[in-house]
């Protein structure tokens, strides 16, 4: 059941209400409109104008300005109530050092003059290969005058082009400012001056890109590095089941440019064509800081050694023409091919420089005329070279190198490293040890020892 109302006379309102109110509840398509207004953090009739403005405007905040006063409202147009300047520094605080091109670096920056507060922003534009820190420098400071007289602090009357500014000890040349900001300072009778010209930088324009001029013929014969490169190989295999001497060993290695891989098929008289070792990275003997590194296809050439898993190999030469051109072109016609020499490989690799004098020099053992108990046994020995005492421990026989049980401990002995190497034979205590084999590392430093005593 609908029921409908009815609207009686003494409700409808009066006309008094109706201009109070501004609103006919009779005609719905009209609203009453809103008279409040949010500006600047304060609420206020929109009808009436704000507070703040029976308050009279801001003078300028320095006392005893002779240029007027500075309304700020009037005088700054929207996004206009700052100065817009273009500074230089010349920073001199490499010269003496002998370089000539920072002796005297150029800065370009940008200095704002905030006309609301008399604060100034100083601001360092980021460049590409500048070598200093740039960026905001300081930001809306009052800045004080270096002599203190007159105003303490610095005003934008006294910032006209052509002139240098003290900004807390640094001196900051006035070069350039835009048309607002010189329409502002002539306006208030101040003599801006002429645009100066920004001196380069030169560091900046050394660093600078020098455009090379097209050279067609250069770069019709340049060659680049080909995807595969392919080398020979040889290596006096001393390991061998079938032969009682070192048998001299042929490869063909193809190295993969992409991703540093190499592989090795054989290409000995009754072996050709068999895969000798699979695509793999090659890893190279662990340096004297301990990183294990491995090979890269710059690495390859005609001419050097190079270790295949603890079998030292030499590169004989190109075994494509590809390779062979950029061979050529990168290192020289005469590193193409080289003459193999089955002397000079029997002798191996030359030694491995030492820089520095290793800690600790290791050999395998044998105990002369050694009791019951320990016959057939095998010790390490390790020689501290700076304490100059000798350990000597069991060796693994399942692991070689591998340290067992202690048999003597940090034994003080007078004997020097020369005295170390294999064949000799060390007395300690009433037992009497034959050295019989170095660490790998060690044979490279007694190696490298020899080559430079008979360089001597």
């Amino acid at each position: 059941m609908h029921r409908q109302l009815s609207m009686s006379l003494e409700d409808l309102p009066t006309a008094e209400i109706l201009d109070k109110f501004g609103s006919d509840p009779r005609n719905p398509s009209f609203h009453r409109s809103q008279r409040l207004q949010y500006d600047n953090g304060e609420m206020h009739i929109r009808d009436n104008p704000p507070i703040v403005d029976h308050f009279p405007k801001p003078h300028s905040l320095i006392p005893g300005c002779k240029k007027g006063e500075l309304l700020h409202e009037l005088d700054a147009d929207v996004g206009g109530r700052q100065l817009h300047f273009t500074v230089y520094a010349q920073d001199k605080g490499n010269e003496g050092l002998g370089l000539d091109r920072t002796a005297q670096r150029v800065r370009l920056l940008r200095l704002f003059y905030h006309l609301d507060s008399d604060t100034l922003s100083l601001y360092e534009p980021p460049q590409d290969n500048s070598g200093c820190m740039q960026g905001r420098i300081f930001r809306s400071q009052r800045v004080p005058r270096p002599s203190r007289v007159g105003a303490p602090f610095l005003h934008w009357s006294e910032l006209r082009l052509g002139v240098d500014v003290d900004l807390f000890g640094t001196k900051y040349r006035l070069a350039r400012c835009d048309n607002y900001t010189r329409r502002f300072l002539e306006g208030h009778g101040v003599a801006v001056g002429e645009e100066e010209r920004i001196p380069d930088d030169p560091w900046l324009v050394s660093r600078r890109w020098r455009e090379q001029e097209p050279r067609p013929e250069a770069q019709k014969s340049f060659v680049n590095q080909p995807p595969l490169m392919f080398f020979r190989l040889a290596w006096l295999d001393q390991a061998t089941d079938f032969f009682r001497c070192r048998q001299r060993r042929l490869f063909k290695m193809t190295v993969f440019c992409g991703d540093h891989t190499v592989c090795l098929h054989e290409e000995t008289e009754g072996f050709e064509g068999q895969l000798f070792l699979r695509r793999i990275r090659l890893p190279k003997v662990i340096t004297h800081d301990g990183v294990l590194r491995h090979y890269r296809s710059w690495d390859f050439r005609p001419g050097i050694w190079i270790d295949v898993f603890a079998r030292n190999m030499f590169i004989v030469g190109c075994a494509s023409e590809e390779t062979r051109r950029y061979i050529e072109q990168q290192f020289g016609g005469e590193s193409a091919d080289i003459e193999i020499d089955w002397k000079q490989l029997a002798d191996g690799p030359p030694p491995v420089d030492y820089l520095f004098t290793p800690q600790k020099i290791t050999f395998i053992c044998e105990m002369e005329s050694p009791p019951p108990t320990l016959s057939g046994m095998q010790f390490i020995m390790a020689y501290d070279i700076n304490k100059r005492t000798v350990d000597v421990s069991e060796c693994s026989k399942f692991r070689k190198w591998s340290v067992g049980r202690h048999f003597l401990t940090a034994v003080e002995t007078t004997l020097g490293e020369n005295q170390f190497h294999v064949g000799a034979c060390i007395s300690l205590f009433r037992w009497r040890f034959k050295l019989t084999e170095a660490e790998f590392r060690t044979a490279e430093y007694l190696k490298f020892k020899r080559g430079r005593e008979d360089g001597k």
